[in-house]
C-alpha cells in the first residue's frame, strides 16, 4: 500500500471459522475521516451482529455530524456508548433474549491529528518509519495482570485466560468506560486498526 494522503485498504479473512464476525468501516468528508473495527465475541450470539451495529453507528453518527468536528474525545464516546445501547437493544428484542458482544476501536482523522477510542483487545498501531510509535492497550484479564507485574509479557501470550476481555459493546445496561488516545500525524505515518485475529499471529516486530 502506497502513503498517499487519505489512502485506505482493508483485509478480513475467515480462517476457520463458519460466519466472520469481523467488521471494518471507512467514512470520508472533506478532510475529516473515521475508521472502525469490531470484533464479535465468540462465546456469545450474534457477534457479527453487534459488530455490525458498530460499522454502522461509525456511518450513522459521522454523517450527522458537522464537521470538521469540534471535540473529538466527547464523539468517539459518545459514537461507541451510542453502539453499546443499540446492541443491547438488539439483543432485548430477540426471544429469548440474548446477549451479543463486540470489542471496537474507532479513529478520527482530523487537521492532522489522529483521535482515538476503544473497548476490548481490538487494537490500533501509529506505526512510523517501520516502528510502533504508539498503540492501544487491551482491556484484558492477561494485560491487567501484565501491569499489576503478576505475570510477563511472555507469559501473557499462553496464559489460559488470554481471550478473556474485560470491557467491551454490550453485555451490560451501564456503558462501558471508553479510554481515549491521540496522537500528532506525520506524512509517511501509517494508522493500523486489527483484531486479535492479526496481533495475536504476529509479535511486534
Amino acid at each position: 500500500m502506497s502513503t498517499r494522503t487519505g489512502e485506505s485498504a482493508h483485509c478480513s479473512l475467515i480462517g476457520d471459522r463458519k460466519i466472520n464476525q469481523d467488521r471494518c468501516v471507512v467514512v470520508q468528508e472533506d478532510d475529516t475521516t473515521l475508521l472502525g473495527l469490531a470484533d464479535g465475541m465468540g462465546g456469545h450470539p450474534k457477534g457479527e451482529v453487534a459488530a455490525q451495529l458498530l460499522a454502522d453507528a461509525c456511518r450513522n453518527y459521522f454523517d450527522l455530524t458537522p464537521h470538521p468536528i469540534l471535540n473529538p474525545g466527547s464523539f468517539l464516546t459518545r459514537l461507541l456508548h451510542k453502539a453499546h445501547e443499540e446492541i443491547v437493544a438488539f439483543g432485548y428484542e430477540q426471544e429469548p433474549a440474548i446477549d451479543p458482544r463486540t470489542t471496537a476501536v474507532a479513529c478520527l482523522i482530523q487537521k492532522g491529528v489522529a483521535y482515538w477510542a476503544h473497548a476490548g483487545d481490538s487494537r490500533l498501531y501509529l506505526l512510523r518509519q517501520q516502528r510502533v510509535l504508539s498503540r492501544t492497550v487491551d482491556h484484558s484479564y492477561v494485560e491487567r495482570l501484565k501491569q499489576q507485574g503478576v505475570i510477563s509479557a511472555r507469559e501473557q501470550e499462553d496464559h489460559p485466560q488470554r481471550n478473556y476481555v474485560t470491557r467491551c459493546l454490550g453485555g451490560s445496561l451501564v456503558s462501558p468506560e471508553i479510554t481515549l488516545g491521540k496522537h500528532k500525524l506525520e506524512s509517511g505515518d501509517i494508522l493500523l486498526l486489527c483484531s486479535d485475529g492479526l496481533w495475536g499471529s504476529l509479535d511486534e516486530n
